[in-house]
């Protein structure tokens, strides 16, 4: 029997996405490579003690950015029908909402943890400028990845990369160590974002007021401050009390034991929503998934498997100086890879709008996170990566758990609307 229509769509479709696929892939192992190159040297040259004055900046701009896009990018990305001048909108609505949220952030950040008055107006300012950023790229990114940019936006992301480490190096060589850990990470956040504004048209767009009932919904919102609480504020209650120095330790751990998922994960995730928001069918998104989590957990396999044989990669890439032992990398790497494997079922629950199911593990995770921390108070590197561990696997189990009935229900073809 001759395949049916639906059928041969679905499978030109989920041929662009191996091709989508392989292009971000690409794009984040180079990444990848230059954080392996640029880490190491910095973590050497400045010592971890910038990295830990930097973090908590980092976290309040993750947190920040939930209200600065309140669901507005993925509207942008599952909305059947959106013009350039409904984007026009939702763009002026997210620069407005981060100009608010920043005020906010940038006095949490400067609130944090122990360090002198002239770091805590460095993080509080640091802190709003990320988040301003934020809206200001948030819908035009989306917009671009609507309409088939994802690769020219990945690989846009490492060359910007590749320069901010050119920035940080010599900086770092000549003794400003904050400035080189600030340049190291500040021309993706903010040159991305304004380039991606400029490219996407939408600054010259005619103006007109958009209808966001047709696929806004509160969940959308409720899903996204899950996400970033589950990734974001277990590192703001860290640097509630952490010295500057462990919390610059921490960093980079985290950092390095996550490497390998931003290579496969993050990259899948991200073609994987965008993929399946343009509803290619339930079998396809079904197989992806699958391959998708295996591919994750044999990619992270690898750095463990090295640790656990007596090769312990933070000594030999950031120095004994600032031993960590091969236990707390384990307990990383394994709390990074079932990280990862939740996102992709996340991000299956996002394209079948299953946003009030997607949110309870999600919360879950922060509680066990930052109860953790705030009530065990743990000192040690390794109690820390044990406490993140039970978390991320707590919440990849109520994961794939609640995305059961999603799996073996009936399949859904890619003309029929999700549901709700």
């Amino acid at each position: 029997m001759p395949p049916s229509a639906v059928e041969r769509i679905s499978e030109v479709r989920v041929l662009t996405t191996k091709r989508l696929v392989a292009t971000v892939l690409g794009a984040q192992a180079v990444g990848a490579l230059v954080q392996v190159i640029s880490g190491p040297l910095l973590s050497r040259l400045a010592g971890p003690y910038p990295f830990g004055v930097f973090a908590p900046v980092l976290s309040v701009a993750a947190i920040g950015r939930l209200v600065a896009e309140s669901g507005l990018t993925f509207h942008v990305l599952s909305a059947k029908d959106l013009s350039e001048e409904e984007a026009h909108d939702l763009h002026g609505r997210s620069v407005k909402l981060s100009i608010f949220v920043a005020l906010i952030g940038g006095l949490v950040a400067a609130l944090i943890g122990s360090v002198t008055v002239d770091e805590r107006v460095f993080r509080g300012m640091a802190s709003a400028l990320l988040i301003v950023f934020t809206g200001v790229g948030a819908v035009p990114i989306a917009w671009i990845q609507r309409n088939g940019g994802l690769g020219k936006l990945a690989w846009l992301s490492v060359g910007l990369s590749a320069a901010s480490t050119a920035l940080a190096i010599p900086l770092a060589l000549l003794g400003f160590n904050l400035a080189a850990v600030v340049s190291n990470n500040i021309l993706p956040m903010t040159v991305l974002p304004v380039y991606t504004w400029w490219i996407s048209g939408l600054y010259k767009a005619g103006k007109t007021t958009s209808d966001l009932t047709a696929g806004f919904r509160w969940g959308t919102l409720g899903a996204s401050a899950a996400y970033f609480l589950s990734s974001g504020a277990d590192g703001i209650a860290l640097a509630t009390y952490l010295d500057p120095t462990t919390l610059g330790v921490y960093t980079r751990i985290v950092l390095l034991a996550s490497l390998p998922g931003q290579v496969i994960a993050t990259g899948l995730a991200s073609v994987g929503q965008l993929a399946m928001s343009t509803r290619v069918a339930h079998g396809a998104q079904l197989r992806y998934l699958v391959k998708a989590s295996g591919l994750t957990l044999a990619v992270f396999s690898i750095p463990l498997a090295l640790s656990m044989a007596g090769l312990n990669l933070p000594v030999i890439l950031f120095g004994s100086k600032y031993y960590v032992t091969p236990l707390a990398y384990e307990y990383f790497t394994v709390a990074s890879a079932l990280f990862f494997v939740g996102s992709l079922f996340n991000t299956f629950h996002q394209a079948n709008r299953r946003t009030a199911q997607q949110t309870a593990p999600l919360l879950v995770h922060s509680a066990i996170a930052i109860g953790g921390i705030l009530v065990f108070r743990p000192t040690s590197i390794e109690r820390i990566g044990l406490i993140l561990l039970i978390a991320s696997a707590v919440r990849s189990v109520l994961l794939g758990v609640v995305s059961w009935r999603d799996i073996i229900g009936k399949p859904r073809s890619i003309e029929e609307p999700a549901p709700v």
